[in-house]
């Protein structure tokens, strides 16, 4: 009963068919045995001391070599560097040179790149100011002949009112027919150079 009672505690469901079966199997074998003299089994074998530290050993030998094996799997092979061999005087001599005349060279195309930008911007600029001058010549020439036609246009005008005040006088309120003259030109009056008050009084002191 103290089975099927532990079965039923673990939750194993109740065999009570299998369990009545196996209790009458256990009944008759225990009766059979009583009537029956007992098997001897034989003694279990007894290691020497020699075989036990031979076994021992190999154990130890397999332990080591397990543990070999995971270092081997964590540790990563570390290259060697290769040592750098000692240059002698005349091969640091000529590496210096080439590293200067390398230098030099880099040196002298950015000099002449630089000349050749200068260069492109004084003729861009060139180019510039020469389309600047020829459009201030062309403007200063429009002004000057329109000040021209200004002018003319002006003595006309003039040369017109005294005619027409000419012929009121002369008829006295008559009709006449206007004669178209020539038109004269008129002469430029030049302009009198103001001399400097100083430069005159010097004049005035040195003739007498």
């Amino acid at each position: 009963m103290k089975l099927y009672s532990q079965e039923r505690r673990k939750g194993i469901p109740a065999r009570r068919k299998s369990w009545r079966r196996a209790t009458a199997k256990q009944r008759d074998s225990k009766a059979s045995n009583e009537e029956t003299p007992r098997r001897q089994q034989p003694e279990p074998r007894r290691r020497s001391a020699a075989a036990t530290m031979e076994l021992k050993r190999v154990y130890k030998i397999k332990q080591k070599k397990k543990k070999k094996k995971k270092k081997k799997k964590k540790k990563k092979k570390k290259k060697k560097k290769k040592k750098k061999k000692k240059k002698g005087r005349r091969k640091k001599e000529e590496g210096n040179r080439r590293r200067r005349r390398k230098e030099e060279e880099g040196n002298r195309r950015r000099r002449r790149r630089k000349e050749e930008a200068e260069e492109g911007n004084r003729r861009r600029r060139r180019s510039r100011r020469k389309e600047t001058e020829e459009e201030e010549e062309e403007r200063r020439r429009k002004e000057t002949e329109e000040r021209r036609k200004r002018k003319e246009t002006e003595e006309e005008e003039e040369e017109e009112e005294e005619e027409e005040e000419e012929e009121e006088e002369e008829g006295g309120g008559r009709k006449q027919k206007k004669k178209k003259k020539k038109k004269k030109k008129k002469k430029k009056k030049k302009k009198k150079k103001k001399i400097h008050l100083h430069y005159q009084l010097c004049v005035h002191i040195l003739l007498p």
